[in-house]
């Protein structure tokens, strides 16, 4: 199965629980809610996605790997690369390190080049 990255704060519900597959609009706090959660295709899509986009995150953040299948609903960062995925397992979940943040620090630097 196809896996896909993101990031979100530690103390977020458990994304694998049904009544927790769904995303909110950061811009729109009136928009309804869209099936499924964000991610994106790889870790530098993410970290590119994270710079462009300014997020805010810190420490108590994490980076998770997470197995999932196509939502019928589009993220409304699809244009981004963003898409939204029923999520089936978490492959891997870790915190956000020096290394992550590096490689987010590295695609601001691109982007503004």
């Amino acid at each position: 199965m196809t896996t896909y990255y993101r990031i979100q704060s530690q103390n977020r519900p458990n994304i694998l629980n049904p009544e927790n597959q769904y995303s909110y609009s950061w811009n729109d706090q009136g928009a309804d809610p869209r099936h499924g959660i964000s991610v994106m295709d790889d870790r530098e899509a993410l970290a590119e996605y994270i710079a462009q986009t300014g997020i805010q995150w810190d420490e108590t953040w994490e980076l998770l790997e997470v197995e999932g299948t196509t939502s019928e609903d589009e993220d409304e960062d699809a244009h981004m690369g963003a898409r939204l995925i029923i999520p089936t397992a978490i492959v891997s979940r870790e915190p956000i390190e020096e290394s992550f943040m590096e490689e987010i620090f590295d695609a601001f630097e691109q982007l503004a080049a």
